[in-house]
């Protein structure tokens, strides 16, 4: 448990949140949704995404939240400040909109889910005169910003997604008896083997095939070109094996010259992206789950897809 056994409102200003999918959802999700003796109210951005669960223990409010402002909205800002940053945007648009809802709700604690949303948590918590904390997750803390820095020190509650990411918010200044380590963590009942993995295999068209996956951001820290690299060597020990990429990203193009400049595009298969619903699939038809994460500026505070594989 994170908070005081007292805690019964609690407020969470999410910029990423369900039914959006991605590391940072998927543990927003899981902390609103445990059972921890808090009603929570989670401010967050409209979605044209519809897949909702009909019934969840915690309300959602969604409000206009980007990066783009109307011209007139940025001239004001302008004319206070020579410049502004994507969390001071998102402050402008939501702290009010939060302050409100947190009075509505009688929070007694309020939550930015990232570094993004913690402006505008912390203008909220101090209009309603209670304690606020931030959720960290890693890259997002990479730099040494004195904005980043006034955050992390202003905060009652620092929870970080790992010991790495701990170590790392207390070097950004954020005092350590007031950070937490909560790990992310998933549905095993959800994560699960298939039935029948001959099955799933014969339906993915992995039948008869050594079989990697890697679910991951088409990113260069996930590491994806190390595999692609390494499947010559691979397949010619085991020249069935398919490298089953599942997301998109940027990398993508890079990913596929790179397989058909080794002669190994049929040794590569770009999924795409795959709903939540059908990722045990992919895990299952697996051999192995292998994310190769690099330090390349950027960082893997916590790779959420090795225990949903595991």
């Amino acid at each position: 448990m994170i908070m005081s056994q007292k805690l019964q409102n609690a407020t969470l200003l999410a910029y990423d949140f369900y039914p959006s999918e991605g590391g940072i959802q998927t543990f927003m999700h899981s902390l609103v949704t445990a059972n921890i003796g808090v009603r929570w109210t989670v401010l967050t951005r409209k979605t044209d995404n519809h897949r909702m669960v009909l019934e969840h223990p915690y309300k959602v409010v969604r409000t206009t939240m980007r990066p783009q402002l109307r011209i007139i909205d940025r001239l004001w800002l302008k004319m206070r400040q020579s410049q502004f940053s994507l969390p001071q945007l998102i402050a402008f648009q939501t702290e009010k909109k939060l302050a409100h809802l947190g009075k509505q709700t009688k929070a007694e604690f309020v939550f930015a889910d990232q570094l993004y949303t913690a402006f505008s948590v912390r203008a909220a918590a101090r209009t309603l005169g209670i304690p606020w904390g931030i959720i960290v997750h890693g890259k997002e803390i990479l730099d040494e910003k004195p904005e980043t820095r006034r955050l992390l020190a202003d905060a009652n509650l620092v929870v970080a997604n790992s010991a790495f990411t701990k170590e790392l918010a207390k070097q950004r200044g954020a005092k350590e008896e007031r950070i937490k380590v909560l790990h992310p963590a998933v549905d095993t009942d959800f994560f699960r083997p298939p039935i029948d993995r001959e099955a799933v295999r014969r339906q993915l068209f992995v039948d008869g095939c050594e079989t990697l996956v890697t679910v991951a951001h088409l990113v260069q820290r996930k590491g994806h070109e190390q595999v692609i690299r390494a499947l010559p060597a691979i397949k010619s020990i085991y020249p069935q094996v398919i490298y089953l990429v599942v997301g998109r990203g940027p990398h993508e193009d890079f990913l596929r010259g790179l397989a058909k400049d080794l002669g190994i595009s049929d040794a590569v298969r770009f999924c795409g992206h795959v709903p939540t619903t059908e990722l045990p699939l992919y895990y299952g038809a697996a051999d192995i789950h292998i994310m190769v994460s690099t330090c390349d500026g950027d960082i893997e505070g916590f790779g959420i897809s090795f225990i949903e594989a595991a």
